[in-house]
């Protein structure tokens, strides 16, 4: 499930539902996973940058 389908479900339920506080904690699972991940692909960009930057000159 993407984060946009989580929040449409959750503006469907009453505050007072239990799913909606299930679907609130999911969501920020996500983009926290999301975050990392995001992370984890800008440090290996750079790190491959300076590699190649690096390659052509030896």
């Amino acid at each position: 499930m993407r984060t946009d389908d989580i929040l449409n479900e959750m503006h469907k339920l009453s505050h007072d539902d239990e799913q909606r506080y299930r679907l609130l904690m999911r969501y920020l699972r996500l983009v926290d996973q999301d975050r990392k991940h995001r992370g984890f692909l800008d440090k290996f960009r750079s790190q491959w940058r300076f590699y190649n930057k690096h390659k052509h000159l030896h």
